[in-house]
């Protein structure tokens, strides 16, 4: 289904009659330019392809930091692609996985915190993000965050970004 609503601030809730809300389906709220700020459930587990792709105005995304089950685990591919508008992103500490062109073209995006579970980023994903610095959860750099690090170095266009990262 298609969000048909005109809200600057929406609000994931965590049940819809009656039911967990778990997923926000491919392409619900793409394309809305209205969208300002939205707030993601705690029983969200998948943000499907395009579920935000080319919301423009979209300033932040309120992701629930927890590890609890459930929990976000996947941002899929273009998610969150040419939402022009994001500054700074706190990953939740429950993501594994970031799709393919997940964040592509956010130009806007400044600071990107990504916990330690992440596993996998896929393809370009952080691709045209020319003013992004990382910033890896870990007090030491462990091996997998070492492979992390190769992992998006190689997902960017490496004559247009310098790669920025920060350990906290």
């Amino acid at each position: 289904s298609e969000y048909c609503g005109n809200a600057k601030n929406v609000t994931i809730p965590e049940t819809y009659n009656g039911a967990p809300v778990t997923s926000i389906a491919n392409y619900v709220f793409a394309q809305h330019q209205e969208i300002k700020t939205v707030t993601l459930s705690n029983n969200l587990i998948t943000i499907g392809d395009k579920a935000f792709f080319g919301d423009s105005s979209l300033v932040s995304v309120t992701f629930p930091n927890t590890n609890a089950s459930p929990s976000l685990t996947s941002i899929n591919t273009h998610a969150f692609a040419e939402c022009f508008a994001l500054k700074d992103l706190y990953l939740p500490l429950s993501l594994h996985e970031i799709g393919s062109f997940a964040f592509q073209d956010n130009r806007g995006l400044n600071d990107l915190f990504i916990p330690r579970n992440v596993r996998g980023i896929g393809t370009d994903a952080f691709a045209g993000c020319s003013n992004l610095t990382f910033y890896l959860e870990s007090k030491e750099i462990p091996t997998k965050n070492l492979v992390l690090l190769n992992i998006i170095n190689l997902l960017f266009d490496s004559l247009k970004i310098l790669l920025n990262y920060k350990i906290y």
